[in-house]
């Protein structure tokens, strides 16, 4: 099993996972998807600040083997991510 991973089409095998998301965290995207490109990021940080901020629904990625969870992330509490919120508002006028 793997992760096709879309801006080249290559597939990373699924144990790379933690690594993947550990990079993730040390980045101000708030998804691997957002990472691809600047109308996916763009796109994607709408969309989940809506879903975290006013709706109030969890944003969680859960890596788990055998029913264990290796690692729990939640991209939309990272201190990247929420200091790029105040550009976000200045752009949509929230």
């Amino acid at each position: 099993m793997g992760i096709s991973y879309r801006r080249n089409g290559r597939v990373i095998p699924i144990a790379h996972a933690p690594e993947l998301y550990d990079a993730l965290g040390r980045t101000p995207f708030i998804s691997v998807y957002a990472s691809c490109d600047s109308y996916d990021d763009l796109a994607e940080l709408v969309a989940w600040t809506e879903l975290t901020g006013r709706l109030h629904q969890p944003y969680r990625i859960l890596i788990s083997k055998g029913g264990t969870v290796l690692q729990a992330i939640e991209p939309a509490q990272s201190n990247l991510v929420q200091a790029r919120l105040k550009y976000l508002g200045q752009l949509t006028g929230w």
